[in-house]
C-alpha cells in the first residue's frame, strides 16, 4: 500500500511524529510538503492508494481539490471537510442557531462513546507537543 501524505512543513514537524512512524511501519509513505511542492500542472499521475491530508495551506486546498476531481483515490480530510473546519465557527454559530445540537470540544474517557453520532477522530498522540498549554474544565452535564 501507497499512502500520500499532503502536508505542510509545521504539522510534520511539530504534530504528527508518532503518526509517521507508525504510517511507515505499515505502508510506502509519499511526502507531499506545502512549502517544497509546486504543482506545474494539474496532469500529475499519482500511484497513491490513498491520500491522507494534514494542514490548510492555499497549496493544499488545491492539491487536494485536483485529486478529488481529477482521481479516484480517496482522499481522507478531504477538501470539503477542511474549507468547513477551516469556517468551523461561523458554521458552528449557524448550526446553534437552527436548533442542531454542537458539541464543545470535549476528552471523552477510553471506551466511552461520545454524546454524538458524529465526531471527529483526532490524533492524541502527539498532543504533548502542542504550542500552548490548554485549559481543561470539567462540566457536570
Amino acid at each position: 500500500m501507497i499512502v500520500g501524505l499532503i502536508i505542510d512543513k509545521y504539522h510534520l514537524s511539530n504534530k504528527v511524529t508518532e503518526f509517521l512512524k507508525y504510517l511507515k511501519s505499515k505502508a510506502t509513505v509519499n511526502l507531499y510538503i506545502e512549502e517544497s511542492y509546486l504543482l506545474r500542472s494539474s496532469n500529475k499521475n499519482f500511484e497513491e492508494d490513498v491520500f491522507f491530508v494534514k494542514g490548510k495551506g492555499d497549496l493544499i486546498l488545491a492539491l487536494v481539490k485536483s485529486i478529488e476531481e481529477q482521481t479516484s483515490i480517496p482522499v481522507i480530510n478531504s477538501f470539503k471537510a477542511i474549507w468547513l473546519a477551516i469556517n468551523r465557527f461561523l458554521n458552528s454559530t449557524f448550526l446553534k442557531k437552527a436548533g442542531i445540537p454542537v458539541p464543545d470540544f470535549s476528552l471523552n474517557p477510553e471506551g466511552v462513546l461520545p454524546p454524538f453520532p458524529n465526531y471527529i477522530i483526532k490524533n492524541i498522540i502527539d498532543q504533548g507537543i502542542y504550542k500552548f498549554d490548554p485549559i481543561f474544565e470539567e462540566e457536570e452535564g
